[in-house]
């Protein structure tokens, strides 16, 4: 059982929502939200409960739609390039891919996108793909060859890590990185990807070096500035839960990484403990419970 559902479940426990496993590893979960009619008489308000499922760490919430856009960093550029500050980011089609795909094809090879890369941004920069999570795939390129293999690497159909669309994106000295958990507008949870002391380990993601900690955050300088950085973010994209990957670059600036549909919060709790996510999931299942009520 991993760590969303962990906490889900004691959380449904405290607050005596039935919870049910649906497969053998308890990570596919069935809840029965309790709901009250506002408009019948008194003696006919209950309802029968309102069935919710849970999935690893997909909590629902969002649209499909939203945690498509999500998941496809290009399409996570598109649509929030002109609300919030990211890294400026290029998409890049596999030219192998099948004939009804080509007509999506600009570049014949992959070493013209390797050109393409280079014409357009400047070394260093990352080269990852562009559905990928859990920092794999992702490159820091310093020369030609470096760029060069990268985008090899993510085309390999042979590999579980192939995609036929390949990112090429500005680097950011990052001077600190965080995870933003939000809930409908409203931060929940902040924790700074601390790399203090670690070793890395061949992951660029932050809390996949050797040693590196999920710190929580309170200060509410730091927390007011992050919200202030990413409301605008709500009104180009509306998700309702979702784990921001930002960062602080040694320049001041505040940039965007990722928005994140379902965050794993496997660092948040080995390094904290349970208590802090099952209090955002109770408040989840009192959100599920008023709407199923309204």
């Amino acid at each position: 059982m991993n760590a969303n559902i962990q906490c889900l479940t004691e959380a449904c426990k405290e607050a005596g929502v039935p919870i049910r496993p649906l497969d053998e590893h308890g990570n596919c979960v069935e809840l029965l939200i309790p709901r009250v009619s506002k408009h019948a008489p008194n003696d006919a308000r209950t309802l029968l409960p309102k069935k919710h499922h849970f999935l690893h760490s997909v909590v629902p919430l969002n649209l499909h739609s939203w945690a498509s856009i999500a998941r496809d960093k290009g399409f996570t550029y598109e649509t929030l390039k002109d609300a919030v500050n990211l890294p400026r980011t290029k998409s890049f089609m596999d030219p192998a891919v099948p004939e009804e795909y080509q007509a999506y094809v600009k570049q014949a090879s992959q070493a013209e996108i390797v050109a393409d890369m280079l014409s357009s941004f400047s070394l260093p920069f990352i080269v990852k793909r562009n559905s990928g999570a859990m920092g794999k795939n992702v490159f820091l390129c310093k020369t030609e060859a470096e760029v060069s293999a990268a985008v090899a690497s993510v085309f390999r159909k042979d590999v579980p890590g192939y995609d036929y669309i390949v990112l090429a994106q500005e680097y950011v000295n990052v001077a600190r990185e965080y995870r933003v958990l939000v809930l409908d507008g409203q931060i929940e949870v902040v924790y700074e990807k601390s790399k203090e002391g670690a070793t890395f380990v061949g992951n660029l993601s932050p809390l996949h070096w050797d040693g590196a900690k999920a710190v929580l955050i309170s200060d509410e300088a730091t927390i007011s500035a992050i919200a202030a950085f990413i409301a605008p973010l709500f009104e180009a994209l509306p998700i309702r839960w979702t784990g921001l990957d930002v960062a602080l670059d040694t320049e001041g600036k505040w940039q965007l990484f990722e928005i994140n549909s379902a965050p794993q919060v496997k660092y948040l709790v080995r390094d904290n403990g349970k208590e802090i996510m099952k209090r955002v999931y109770r408040k989840i299942l009192a959100l599920l419970s008023e709407e199923a009520s309204s």
